[in-house]
């Protein structure tokens, strides 16, 4: 189960995940894929936390991107961050770092987002992604269940 309780029920697919995260976390405020590159091009300063786990991290993840699964790393690496630095936190659809989003806007930070569709949205419209300084085209896919929402093509292999 996702961290905080975030397990839409289903029908499991896209439009469910949204109405389930719009419903679960109506403060936290969202941003497109599209407006994320926007403003990653811009000269507004930006931290771009990953709330997934590190093996997924490790995988891959959007350029610039530093981990933080907990509130506490998070704080962690916002420490640096100028306090008028735009916060977009992901994880592979949304739940994850919906909650992690929630958490840090209740600990005061205001300009929180949440990536909507996370990290899969991201993948499956083919933006790049980063391993170890290199461009990418795997995801983690989570798990199975999870999975269904990252096109087929850009699944790493999961442990048996």
């Amino acid at each position: 189960m996702a961290a905080g309780g975030c397990q839409p029920r289903l029908p499991f697919d896209w439009k469910s995940v949204q109405a389930y995260l719009r419903l679960r976390y109506p403060h936290v405020q969202e941003v497109t894929a599209e407006q994320l590159l926007s403003w990653l091009n811009e000269s507004t300063p930006i931290m771009l936390l990953d709330a997934r786990s590190e093996t997924e991290f490790k995988v891959s993840h959007i350029a610039r991107a530093v981990w933080a699964e907990t509130l506490n790393e998070a704080q962690q690496q916002l420490t640096p961050a100028s306090p008028t630095a735009r916060i977009v936190v992901y994880c592979s659809v949304g739940a994850r770092s919906a909650h992690l989003a929630n958490q840090l806007r209740l600990a005061g930070y205001p300009a929180v987002y949440n990536l909507r569709g996370g990290i899969f949205t991201w993948a499956n419209d083919d933006r790049p992604l980063v391993v170890d300084g290199h461009e990418t085209q795997l995801v983690h896919p989570y798990d199975q269940r999870w999975g269904v929402l990252l096109r087929r093509e850009r699944w790493t292999p999961l442990p048996e």
